[in-house]
């Protein structure tokens, strides 16, 4: 993953270097663009401790997104959208074995930085603010005392993210692919009564722009 963000970042600095001084707006004035978005989310988890593996689950992702036209190859694209994330965990806490399948409803805002290197392609990058909507564990194993723990985890409510991706439009559909992960755990708890990690996950949706 760190390959692959690096020749992310190196392709996007080249291509803002290339086009930034190119200040004419499309036909001479700005165009906004108002759009909707689904696809699906292919979520798994990093920073995890020893006692703790994670398997990627696969879930809905949603909603709005807007393009505002800074000059003709550079924009700003903030979006508003409903985001499932989840993963399968096993683990230990701390002497219990449990395994469980987590869901978690996300009301994401990411505030991209599009780069336009050709008519047909956009790069993407910037941070992503998100509000947890719900959390929701359903146990295959694991004693009583694990789930009550589970319970009472000082779940994280908001955080932050790293975004990056690209996207290919044809004429009104836009395919969008970005890969994103978490500044920020998921839980404010410092013990390991219950698994601490971070999300990362991918990305892919078709969008349609309205205007």
């Amino acid at each position: 993953m760190k390959t692959l963000v690096i020749s992310f970042l190196v392709l996007f600095a080249i291509s803002f270097t290339g086009y930034s001084q190119d200040t004419v707006f499309v036909h001479g004035h700005s165009q906004w663009n108002v759009g909707l978005k689904a696809g699906i989310n292919f979520s798994s988890a990093y920073a995890l401790p020893e006692a703790f593996t994670a398997k990627p689950t696969v879930n809905f992702a949603g909603g709005l997104f807007m393009e505002i036209p800074l000059c003709r190859s550079l924009s700003l694209q903030p979006e508003v959208l409903f985001s499932t994330r989840g993963i399968k965990g096993t683990g230990t806490s701390p002497t219990n074995p449990y395994s469980f399948t987590r869901t978690t409803n996300h009301l994401d805002v990411p505030v991209l930085l599009v780069i336009k290197p050709a008519r047909f392609i956009s790069l993407l990058a910037g941070p992503q603010f998100s509000y947890l909507l719900r959390h929701h564990d359903s146990f295959s194993a694991g004693a009583p005392a694990t789930r009550d723990e589970f319970n009472r985890e000082p779940v994280r409510k908001t955080n932050v993210a790293i975004v990056i991706g690209a996207e290919f439009i044809v004429q009104h559909l836009v395919f969008s692919t970005r890969l994103g992960w978490d500044v920020l755990p998921n839980t404010n708890s410092s013990t390991d009564l219950t698994p601490r990690y971070k999300y990362v996950w991918y990305q892919a949706a078709l969008g349609y722009k309205l205007f």
